[in-house]
């Protein structure tokens, strides 16, 4: 969470979560706590803890006396988290417009330019999604809600492994590129104080940006 030095379980949350994004665990791979305790070099308890929260954010299927297992997402699912991130950001950038600071949105205009360069120039993938993760933790840090940050965090990161199970990294660079294009339109109202402009905004952008990428994924013809 914002505002906190991690923990062991925190770090190794964000090691397995990156190791499952860039598919050096596929879906279906079994993550025992013995292997996690020597591939990450932490304790058993930890390792546990961080399966936990995996399970917790729907990146692992864990089962009463079965190792835990990365999941695989549908395009139910994938259908689903759309519609729930449709609702759930628009709220995160509706209450960052109303209590961010001067300074956090001057930040979060800045977090922006840098995506967009980023997502403009450079062919790797993981570079642009760290590039927009920056942004996000300024919206975190200005909206100030554990409850709607943890929301956004567990959908974003299901979505992320969802679009690398179905998307060619080709068509991921693309969508990302369009999101980083046209996300900078939320600027005004967010400087006027217009929580509920900005907010409509957001739905549109991120309504558009789920059905392409649901369309991108149907079968030619």
């Amino acid at each position: 969470m914002s505002g906190r030095a991690p923990t062991a379980v925190d770090t190794t949350v964000r090691f397995l979560s990156e190791a499952i994004l860039v598919g050096r665990h596929l879906p279906g791979d079994r993550l025992t706590e013995s292997r996690l305790v020597s591939r990450y070099r932490v304790s058993r308890s930890t390792a546990r803890a961080a399966l936990q929260v995996l399970a917790a954010q729907g990146l692992v299927i864990a089962a009463t006396a079965q190792p835990a297992r990365v999941a695989d997402f549908s395009d139910d699912d994938g259908a689903a988290l759309y519609q729930i991130r449709n609702t759930v950001e628009p709220l995160l950038i509706h209450r960052f417009t109303e209590r961010a600071s001067v300074s956090q949105i001057a930040a979060f205009d800045h977090a922006l330019e840098v995506f967009a360069e980023t997502a403009r120039v450079s062919e790797d993938v993981r570079r642009v999604h760290r590039a927009r993760q920056e942004f996000y933790e300024v919206l975190f840090d200005g909206a100030a809600s554990t409850a709607l940050e943890q929301t956004v965090r567990g959908v974003d990161v299901r979505l992320c492994v969802y679009r690398r199970q179905r998307l060619t990294p080709d068509q991921e660079l693309a969508r990302i590129r369009f999101h980083a294009a046209t996300i900078r339109r939320v600027l005004p109202p967010m400087v006027r104080r217009e929580g509920s402009a900005a907010s409509r905004f957001s739905f549109r952008m991120l309504s558009e940006d789920g059905a392409a990428t649901l369309r991108a994924l149907q079968p030619a013809g």
